[in-house]
């Protein structure tokens, strides 16, 4: 249950048709205006699912929209003119019936899919969670699904993925506080040699899908 802090604070919310925003204000009484506290979405990346499945929204990058290292654009032709509702598609299927050919990219600062097709356990460990996933050819990505204290519980996401958000180094620590580990074919995966070399030099950023 919730309640106003101040409940003689007065506000309202508008949609705005100039900017195609919706606008958050509160009364000021000293000066007797309305005061604009929010507004959203604040930049392309907050638009739903702006680059259609399996891809990420990156808004210092141009064009804003990439594909998840391992996949394509399903039409090339409508994403080179920036159409990217279609999204992307792998570059080539996983294993699935040998699913010890297949492995996980790991990503970190990333916004989290959309759990509409999601399975979250919080009794379940990380490589509990990494072997669920593993074991079902359907699963997309794993994570924790509490990040507080090193990382607690397992989600999981199944099929597609959708309203990916990859923040920069100046990104919210909320959000980059979580790795994401996706799916990805043997070919992608780092060797033995290069996977020691990360381990010794430095924690290997991102999970994303191959």
């Amino acid at each position: 249950m919730y309640k106003l802090e101040n409940e003689s604070v007065i506000t309202r919310i508008i949609l705005n048709p100039n900017t195609s925003t919706r606008d958050r204000l509160i009364w000021i009484e000293p000066d007797q205006t309305w005061r604009a506290v929010s507004s959203v979405p604040r930049d392309f990346c907050d638009d739903y699912g702006l680059c259609g499945v399996n891809g990420k929204c990156i808004i210092d990058e141009n064009p804003v929209c990439q594909c998840l290292k391992g996949f394509k654009p399903m039409s090339q032709e409508k994403w080179n003119l920036m159409d990217w509702s279609q999204g992307c598609v792998r570059n080539k299927p996983l294993s699935c019936q040998e699913r010890y050919k297949d492995g996980f990219v790991k990503f970190v600062g990333l916004k989290l899919p959309d759990t509409t097709h999601s399975w979250v356990n919080k009794s379940m460990n990380l490589e509990e969670c990494r072997t669920k996933c593993l074991n079902n050819c359907s699963c997309m990505a794993y994570t924790s699904s509490d990040i507080r204290g090193g990382g607690t519980g397992c989600a999981i996401w199944f099929d597609d993925l959708i309203d990916i958000r990859q923040f920069s180094d100046a990104g919210q620590d909320l959000f980059r506080s979580s790795s994401v580990f996706c799916s990805a074919v043997s070919w992608i995966l780092p060797s033995p040699k290069q996977e020691k070399i990360k381990r010794k030099g430095y924690k290997v950023v991102w999970s994303l899908i191959s």
